[in-house]
């Protein structure tokens, strides 16, 4: 009996010290797959937990689109706008300017004045003539043969009267503007003056437009539309020398428009 138990003991024995002996070596023996070593990405956390590699890139995706926005709010269009380089002058609806011509000094008589203006207004009824033998010449009122004779006579007639205004163009009216009618050390004051001269020859070329085609159209005389064009043609001159002599001087200044 005691060497029965004897020999289980002895089993029980050599069955603990094999199951020591196994755990001993389980845990001393190295692991026998290769560890894959990861490189890690220059500037870059290394992390093997998908949920925190996933966490990694959506901060980096969001610190990049904080960037962009940071960038957009700094970028602003440029708008390229061309400098003004006049000032639009107010719109006169004075119908001349209240200034008067000096005396004659260049051995011009005022008779020879009052024949200039004459001639000019004739010119321009002999214009209008011809507009509208040419408009009853299309519109068949007129025959061919006495439209070119009528035509004929008037071009000679304007001629003539060409002949007689040109050499007075360039010393009539002779016009010496009034003392203190503009600061001529003031740039500025003397532009805004040559706009409201231009603006104002403009409405009187406008005026003379209107007489041609109410003569032409029958709603006034010859006579009555020689004598709107003496006045406006008058006060149109002055402007025309009054614009000369402001651009003279802003040349002179370097003034160039």
């Amino acid at each position: 009996m005691k060497k029965y138990i004897a020999i289980l003991f002895c089993i029980f024995a050599f069955t603990a010290c094999d199951s020591i002996v196994t755990k001993t070596q389980s845990a001393v023996t190295p692991m026998t797959q290769p560890i894959v070593q990861e490189t890690p990405i220059a500037g870059a956390a290394v992390t093997s937990d998908p949920t925190a590699q996933t966490a990694t890139q959506a901060g980096a995706a969001a610190q990049t689109t904080t960037q962009a926005d940071a960038a957009a709010q700094q970028f602003v269009p440029i708008t390229q706008t061309a400098p003004a380089t006049t000032q639009s002058a107010p719109v006169t609806t004075q119908s001349a300017p209240a200034i008067q011509s000096t005396p004659m000094t260049t051995g011009i008589t005022e008779e020879t004045v009052t024949a200039y203006y004459q001639n000019v207004a004739e010119e321009k009824a002999v214009e209008a003539d011809i507009e509208k033998l040419e408009t009853d010449f299309r519109m068949g009122r007129v025959q061919q043969d006495t439209f070119r004779t009528q035509k004929a006579a008037l071009k000679q007639q304007e001629n003539m009267l060409e002949a007689q205004i040109d050499p007075l163009d360039n010393i009539i009216p002779s016009y010496t503007p009034p003392q203190g009618w503009v600061d001529t050390t003031n740039i500025q004051a003397m532009i805004q003056k040559l706009q409201e001269v231009k603006i104002a020859s403009d409405q009187f070329e406008f005026s003379l437009d209107q007489a041609e085609y109410s003569y032409i159209s029958g709603g006034i005389t010859r006579d009555s539309y020689k004598q709107q064009v003496i006045e406006l043609e008058k006060q149109k001159d002055i402007l025309d020398r009054q614009e000369d002599i402001l651009e003279n001087i802003l040349e002179s200044y370097g003034y160039d428009d």
